[in-house]
């Protein structure tokens, strides 16, 4: 039986992946000199960032290199270029990198994966009292 998300999970993903795209659009505003918009778009993120995942970091770099990934690995296979291929393959990097670190965390506190485990990653980092 496949197991979904909730609305819920839905919701705070895409939240997660706007995040995202304003992370993107601080970056690019403040590499052309508009200083202004970069510092708006950079303070709307940190102010989302702290309200819905103050304590789901793991969820919101998740969901972050994920889009990442899937976003400029597309566009370098009709495009490519060396950044382009650095970004794709350092966004994967980080999800292994990631996952590995927190399945070496979770065996360390004596956690193991129940049922529901894709759920309560949604609810807050568990582990994190390392």
């Amino acid at each position: 039986m496949s197991e979904g998300l909730t609305a819920r999970e839905t919701l705070l993903g895409f939240l997660a992946i706007g995040i995202t795209l304003l992370l993107a659009m601080s970056i690019s505003a403040l590499y052309r000199h508009e200083y202004s918009a970069g510092f708006v778009c950079l303070g709307m993120a940190a102010g989302l960032s702290y309200l819905f995942f103050r304590r789901r970091k793991v969820l919101l770099t998740i969901w972050s290199l994920t889009f990442v990934f899937i976003n400029v690995g597309l566009h370098n296979m009709f495009h490519p270029s060396l950044p382009g291929y650095l970004v794709t393959y350092g966004s994967v990097g980080g999800l292994l990198l990631l996952v590995w670190w927190r399945a070496r965390a979770r065996l360390r506190l004596g956690i193991r994966a129940g049922p529901g485990g894709m759920h309560k990653l949604f609810d807050k980092d568990h582990g994190d009292e390392l």
